[in-house]
């Protein structure tokens, strides 16, 4: 397909419906839209992400529907739920997505619910951040049964701290390569120092993550990722896991296989983050960093260099300008280049992010990383293969900017980077190998045969080393089902 097709008109889409009344606490829509690019991969950040929704190769027509019924304003027990089904058919893959179905309660500062909701986890800016460490929203949703404190609760009225937080147990997919039944383990904890009013506040907070249990789906003679092909899942391995308490001590190779008696059970990952905002009156500014772990590197800062840096930059007044993001991206010390074998454990490296030796397909939901989109699959890429695991590209550098306007009633959001795929220790890339990635998005209601539709237009494109240059955009049309 040629470039020139790829700038003009995408498609136009055009779709009717009987109502348009929506409350304010409830949502739906019918959203129908297409996607092209010219060549093998969609552009980076048309797919990063997007929640799974678009896909990593090739052109796609999808469709997708929603309702969303939010809290009511009365009651002190309070309902909600919410749906929405995706129809992709695309040159590369078509499927029925599913990327949300959830009911939730709240009583007081709790929430529970139960099912798969759109999520990201770790201190970023909250809306166009290039995504969290661990969870950045790239891959569709996990399902999950979550306990929460989801907004900042002030134990005092008036006080200095507040906290909010979450606990969860999920399920992974069943169709993955490497084990069947595998659970997800999830909490965080963030506090938040400073009154309501303050005009500097200063937080920290970790996410805590765990891929365990399951029946394996590959080989294992020597029981070095379970007993028999099974990954233990009794309730004092959920306390294991849940306490990331290590087991090399005792190394029991009786109950657990090799890898986790001589570590911890399950595959273990999350972010240590600290930030600070300041409110200037017209606009605020948060500063962050998350800290990555996934085993001791962190505890003996051999991998402190490694961390998503960021500072944003957001208005308060009604105008053009919405908000600025800048940060800067480094997964390349992972703790440097000696691994487990190591004489000391605080020369212990080769964290190798995302990889695990039990789950080889690693920290992804349905073939797509669940953590930044700067850590690419061996299915995202064409570069040459270097440490052997699922994210293969797990060393990289980037530096990212992102801002959001707003002209008239259109929405308009730039995102750029520049990543530096540096390759695996004794297997880097000189020079390092470097994509530029461009999108523009746009958002604008207008009404069509007389009734209310919101358009969005996205265009994208990659200079690549990664893969050949790309150019690519997609075109929706949304309107209220009823």
């Amino acid at each position: 397909m040629k470039k020139t097709h790829c700038l003009g008109v995408l498609l136009v889409l055009i779709t009717m419906q009987y109502s348009i009344a929506q409350t304010s606490d409830t949502k739906n829509w019918l959203e129908i839209g297409t996607g092209i690019t010219d060549g093998k991969y969609q552009p980076f950040w048309l797919r990063s992400n997007q929640y799974g929704m678009v896909p990593v190769r090739g052109s796609y027509f999808q469709t997708n529907a929603g309702y969303v019924q939010d809290y009511k304003k009365k009651g002190r027990l309070k309902f909600g739920y919410g749906a929405n089904v995706q129809f992709l058919v695309g040159t590369d893959k078509s499927a029925v997505q599913i990327p949300e179905l959830y009911v939730k309660s709240k009583l007081g500062i709790f929430e529970l619910w139960a099912g798969m909701r759109k999520q990201t986890f770790g201190l970023a800016d909250s809306t166009i951040s290039s995504g969290s460490f661990v969870w950045s929203g790239n891959a569709l949703p996990i399902p999950k049964i979550e306990l929460s404190v989801p907004n900042w609760f002030y134990p005092k009225k008036g006080g200095f701290f507040a906290f909010k937080g979450n606990f969860a147990h999920g399920v992974f997919e069943n169709n993955r390569t490497d084990a069947a039944h595998v659970f997800l383990h999830q909490k965080s904890f963030y506090g938040q120092f400073g009154r309501e009013t303050s005009t500097i506040k200063l937080f920290a907070g970790f996410n805590h993550q765990v891929q365990w249990g399951g029946k394996l789906l590959y080989a294992d003679p020597n029981n070095s990722a379970g007993i028999n092909g099974q990954v233990p899942t009794r309730f004092k391995d959920f306390l294991y896991v849940v306490t990331g308490i290590n087991l090399a001590a005792v190394n029991d190779t009786t109950q657990f296989g090799k890898n986790d008696a001589g570590n911890r059970v399950g595959n273990h990952l999350g972010s240590v983050d600290i930030g600070a905002e300041i409110d200037f009156g017209s606009f605020k500014v948060l500063g962050y960093r998350q800290s990555y772990y996934e085993d001791g590197s962190l505890f003996w800062l051999n991998n402190i260099t490694d961390g998503l840096h960021g500072i944003s930059i957001q208005s308060k007044k009604e105008g053009t300008f919405r908000k600025l993001v800048l940060e800067y991206f480094n997964s390349t010390s992972q703790g440097g280049p000696i691994g487990s074998d190591a004489p000391f454990a605080w020369q212990r490296g080769l964290d190798n992010y995302f990889n695990n030796g039990v789950y080889p397909q690693g920290w992804s939901y349905r073939s797509r990383g669940i953590g930044s989109p700067f850590i690419t699959a061996i299915n995202e890429t064409d570069l040459p293969l270097t440490n052997g695991g699922y994210f293969d590209n797990s060393r990289v550098e980037a530096f990212y900017i992102a801002s959001e306007w707003e002209i008239k009633d259109t929405k308009i959001l730039f995102k750029g980077s520049l990543a530096n795929a540096v390759g695996w220790y004794g297997k880097e890339f000189v020079p390092v190998k470097k994509m530029y990635s461009l999108a523009l998005f746009a958002q604008k209601p207008m009404k069509i045969l007389g009734y209310d539709a919101t358009v969005k237009a996205n265009i994208g494109y990659d200079q690549s080393e990664w893969y050949k240059n790309t150019l690519g955009g997609n075109i929706g049309i949304s309107v209220p089902l009823f």
